[in-house]
């Protein structure tokens, strides 16, 4: 694992160092998908199989989904 501020493949550029999935976390970050250019379907396979990921992950930590605004589809 790379440190904070230290070289990189990448040359002089400095890389943040990322936590493994398996270190010891608050919570997990999820993007909600809508885009229709990425998504077949207007996404809903793929929301119904993130909402379902999202919610075995949270028997286990908190889930924090960040989402477009503007695709909104209820109430």
């Amino acid at each position: 694992m790379l440190e904070y501020g230290s070289a990189s493949a990448f040359g002089n550029m400095c890389m943040p160092a990322y936590a493994g999935e398996f270190e010891p976390h608050t919570g997990c970050w999820m993007g909600w998908p809508y885009s229709p250019y990425l998504w077949r379907d207007n996404a809903k396979p793929a929301q119904q199989q993130y909402a379902a990921i999202a919610k075995a992950i949270s028997q286990f930590e908190p889930v924090w989904m960040f989402a477009d605004p503007s695709v909104r589809t209820w109430g």
